[in-house]
């Protein structure tokens, strides 16, 4: 009885040192595959007059850190302004011309772009908070302010 005790408990220990070993493989792999992109986002100002917003371009930016290459996955992106998307951002991330990069990022290269959004989203004076997003990455939020014309 002692000596088949022994043997099951061994291996028992044995199939659990496989799993953990398994398991730690998973998780290298896993973390290899992870996307390295760093994402901003920005305004030339941090405020605005109102009607001063017609050129107002918000410049994006991707930069692949990682070591092989990724697709950023732009054109399905988020922008969200105080935590809506607009209807119409499918539309206009995915208007205008791209480089064979916007799909196909290569390690150590950048994508960077711009889009005047100010008279389509920026138009009423307030307090701005955007975000952008991808399934690939995060950017920082930024906020901006457009102030009440005086007159």
């Amino acid at each position: 009885m002692g000596r088949s005790l022994f043997l099951f408990a061994a291996a028992l220990i044995s199939m659990l040192l496989g799993i953990a070993t398994a398991q730690d493989q998973n998780h290298s792999q896993r973390e290899a595959k992870q996307v390295a992109l760093w994402a901003a986002i920005s305004v030339p100002q941090p405020i605005f007059g109102e009607g001063g917003t017609a050129k107002l371009t918000i410049n994006f930016g991707v930069v692949n850190d990682g070591t092989s290459t990724v697709n950023p996955k732009i054109g399905l992106s988020h922008l969200s302004i105080n935590g809506v998307e607009p209807k119409d951002w499918p539309i206009v991330i995915n208007n205008g011309l791209r480089s064979s990069e916007s799909e196909a990022l290569p390690p150590g290269h950048f994508l960077s772009f711009g889009y005047q959004l100010g008279p389509r989203y920026f138009a009423k004076p307030g307090v701005y908070t955007v975000r952008w997003w991808s399934d690939n990455f995060r950017a920082a939020p930024i906020t901006f302010r457009v102030l009440p014309d005086k007159r």
